[in-house]
């Protein structure tokens, strides 16, 4: 899973405080690869990995990412360096949640891999009672047709 940055914006104004600030916003998405499997998505939507403005999937909705750089009362105000702090600082939010959601993809990926594993141990064990089960009828099918 991964975020594509589609667009990205600068702002500068001031705070609340009066000091000098640079905006940076982050537009994009997140990457498409997870609709080929359905039921990890059923998965992620019924665990509320979803948009937090939406009821559509997270991986179906433009996203906004944005972070602020305040200029400091020691610092001499400059916009271009105000946006090289906004925008690593809105990329440290957006490689966050990133890893954030790849770590609830992992968790969902790791429960459902369990109970495969656990159904799979459940089908070789009556898979093998089967193969018993047909040995015993075949023996008593032989022994009959002895007496």
């Amino acid at each position: 899973m991964k975020f594509t940055i589609t667009d990205t914006q600068y702002f500068e104004g001031i705070s609340k405080h009066g000091k000098n600030v640079v905006v940076c916003k982050l537009y994009g998405y997140w990457s498409e690869s997870l609709k080929t499997n359905k039921d990890v998505i059923d998965d992620l939507e019924s665990s509320k990995v979803l948009s937090k403005n939406s009821s559509m999937p997270f991986w179906a909705v433009n996203h906004c990412i944005e972070a602020k750089a305040i200029c400091n009362d020691d610092d001499v105000y400059d916009f271009e360096v105000g946006k090289r702090i906004a925008e690593s600082k809105a990329k440290a939010k957006m490689f966050k949640e990133t890893a954030r959601t790849n770590a609830d993809i992992i968790d969902t990926l790791e429960a459902a891999l369990g109970a495969a594993k656990k159904e799979l141990e459940k089908n070789e064990r009556c898979y093998l009672k089967e193969v018993d089960h047909l040995k015993d009828i075949e023996t008593k099918i032989e022994e009959a047709k002895v007496k």
